[in-house]
């Protein structure tokens, strides 16, 4: 089954919610997108660590992969001329959305 909807397109609905917002500059709207993902899941660990719901050996291979995804790709997208993370953002937030309509109906 997959995720629902919200929580697997919300990376690239807060960097178009950050650009609409005026912030013109594409890396400053990915630090804000990253640090905005960061609290969510910290709050959402907590959650799950206070229902004692966690598969902890699976939780933590997540974890360090998800770690070191954002380490990565914060140094990838900074390397990257502004235009094309902006490209790379709209093209994946495209086709999730497709993948997910077509799923649903």
């Amino acid at each position: 089954m997959p995720p629902p909807l919200p929580l697997v397109c919300s990376t690239p609905l807060l960097a178009a919610l950050y650009s609409a917002t005026g912030e013109s500059r594409i890396h400053t709207a990915n630090a804000l997108k990253n640090l905005n993902a960061l609290v969510l899941s910290w709050l959402s660990v907590a959650a799950f660590v206070l229902a004692d719901a966690i598969a902890w050996r699976q939780g933590l291979l997540m974890r360090v992969a998800a770690t070191v995804d954002g380490f990565f790709g914060a140094r990838w997208s900074n390397w990257l001329p502004a235009q094309r993370v902006r490209v790379g953002v709209i093209a994946t937030g495209l086709a999730m959305s497709a993948v997910f309509f077509v799923r649903r109906h």
